[in-house]
This record gives C-alpha cells, sequence and structure tokens, in this order.
C-alpha cells in the first residue's frame, strides 16, 4: 500500500465568516472575540487528522485546531496565540462549545506551538450530550454495552454550535467565531476513516468490532518498559512520549507496531524502544465481535517516560 502523503484541504463553511456577535462581546467587556482569518483546511498526514483555522488580525494571530489520531467519539481541541500568553501554567481554566455545546475545566499545562506561543489543549467530543465517554479501563468496561465499533465524532448535532470560549480567573476571555461545526466534524469523521483504510482495515469490518485488543499482561509490560529506559536517556535526564499503533491479528499475534508521535527516539534502540518491548513481552487478546470470534484490528496506546 502506498503512503499516504500529507494533504492540506481548504474548504470554506456556508456563512463562516458572518458569524461576529457583538451583543455577547458587549456582554462580556472582557473578552476578546476573535474572527476567522482563513478557512479551515484538514491536514491528513499518514498517522493523524488535524483541522486548522487562524483566527485575529494579522499581529495577533490565534491557531485553534482539532485533532484525532483515530476513529472517536472526542477530539483534541487546542488553542495557541497571543491572547493565552498570560494564562497561568498549572491552574484551572474552562472551556465552552457553544451555544450548548461540550463544556469543561482543564489545567494550562507548560506547553506551546512554536511561533504562536503557549498552546491549551484538551480533550472533547465537542457536542454536548448525556452519554458520557466512557473512562474505565479495559477490563471494567462492559463492552456488550458500549461496543467500541468504528467511532465517530457526533457531527450533525454540532451545526449550531459556532463558538469557542475560553476562560481564566483574572485573564480575560478568549472567544472565536468557529462558525457552524457540523461540516467540520464530518470532514474529521471522513478523515480518520480513510486513516483506517490505509492502515490496512476495512472500515465496514471494524463497525462490527465489540471489544478492541487488549493487553492481558500489562503490569509485566509496564515493569519491562520502566526497567529498560535507556541508560543514555537517564543520564541526561531525558524524558519521551510516545504513542503506538499496533496491529494484533485475528489470533493475538501482534503483527505490527508503529511509533506514530515519538521524541527523542534516537535514544532508544530496536529492542529497548516501546514497540520493542511490545514485540518480546506483551500478551494480546484479539479484537472480537458480537459472537465472540477474533478480529484483526489495531490498537492505539499511549506511553510516557519520565524521570523522577
Amino acid at each position: 500500500m502506498s503512503r499516504i502523503e500529507s494533504v492540506s484541504a481548504a474548504f470554506t463553511l456556508a456563512a463562516a465568516t458572518a458569524l461576529t456577535m457583538p451583543s455577547a462581546a458587549t456582554a462580556n467587556a472582557a473578552a476578546s472575540v476573535l474572527e476567522p482569518a482563513s478557512n479551515w483546511h484538514l491536514d491528513m498526514a499518514e498517522h493523524k487528522c488535524r483541522l486548522l483555522r487562524m483566527f485575529g488580525p494579522e499581529d495577533a494571530r490565534t491557531a485553534f485546531y482539532l485533532e484525532q489520531w483515530e476513529p472517536s467519539r472526542a477530539a483534541t481541541w487546542a488553542v495557541a496565540g497571543p491572547l493565552v500568553d498570560d494564562y497561568r501554567i498549572g491552574e484551572k481554566a474552562s472551556y465552552a462549545f457553544g451555544p450548548g455545546g461540550d463544556q469543561g475545566e482543564i489545567e494550562v499545562r507548560d506547553m506551546d506551538l512554536g511561533e504562536f506561543g503557549r498552546l491549551v489543549t484538551a480533550s472533547s467530543p465537542i457536542v454536548a450530550s448525556s452519554e458520557k465517554i466512557s473512562d474505565e479501563s479495559e477490563d471494567e468496561r462492559d463492552w456488550s454495552s458500549d461496543p467500541v465499533g468504528l467511532a465517530a465524532l457526533d457531527a450533525p448535532p454540532a451545526k449550531p454550535i459556532e463558538r469557542f470560549t475560553l476562560s481564566q480567573k483574572g485573564r480575560a476571555d478568549v472567544r472565536l467565531d468557529l462558525g457552524p461545526m457540523d461540516k467540520a466534524l464530518a470532514a474529521l469523521n471522513m478523515c480518520t476513516e480513510d486513516l483506517v483504510k490505509h492502515w490496512g482495515f476495512d472500515p465496514e469490518q471494524q463497525r462490527h468490532v465489540v471489544s478492541p485488543p487488549r493487553i492481558t499482561n500489562m503490569e509485566q509490560v509496564v515493569d519491562t518498559i520502566q526497567r529498560e529506559y535507556p541508560f543514555k536517556a537517564l543520564r541526561t535526564g531525558a524524558q519521551a512520549y510516545f504513542m503506538l499503533r499496533m496491529t494484533v491479528t485475528a489470533d493475538g499475534t501482534l503483527e505490527d507496531c508503529v511509533m506514530v508521535n515519538q521524541t527523542v527516539a534516537d535514544r532508544f534502540g530496536e529492542y529497548d524502544s516501546p514497540c520493542g518491548v511490545m514485540r518480546k513481552k506483551a500478551v494480546f487478546e484479539p479484537a472480537k465481535d458480537a459472537k465472540g470470534n477474533g478480529v484483526r484490528s489495531y490498537y492505539l496506546n499511549r506511553i510516557f517516560y519520565r524521570i523522577g
């Protein structure tokens, strides 16, 4: 299968640039309201999909994006720019997609997006829902009542959602006039489904997966990862964040493992890398359909190497 090249597609959503709402800004004099400075740009790379849009004047550009590494009912949102540069690290901030969308509270971390400056980010389904996205462990979750399938963002109810607001006590609110979000979420759903095809899976077959692959000896794998942290990385205090995508066959064999988002990877060899540990130590249970049959599927796992 040929490699997916990084594709950047720009598209315009109807009425996306005509969403200034002075009444909201007047109601909160401390709010900074930013209008779109670009169309939405959908970037489809080999491992992820990112939907990006610029806001605000040229001398104070603010970037906002939604990102997914696999089909999911939630996306990572991120905002970076001069107006969030003074948001205090380690303190709480609140976000809201509105009107009537998802909202929540997060902690501002020490992160940046290059020339745009401080980055504030979290995960969200975008739309408000009475159905809570499960945060249970794989062993606790009742897959029969909440099958994994081929998850997707709930796009149609996102049509009324036109703005994003970020707030922190003692700081000016930042409001982005996004435009109706239904087509934007639908574009992300199509992109992530294309990723699944590129990885060598039939999306229709994956829709019938009830439970995903799982590692049955996770404690042993974690212990090995901790013990095999590279000595040269320990000496320099280097830390790393990896996202792994693994292909698990219908009989539970690890067919492939790819590090899709890695830092300081040059410090890790073939055998002490996270994928090396997975190949040596991990025991997998395959994905299963409603009849309990094994299904060849994919499994994403995030690993943080931290010193101390």
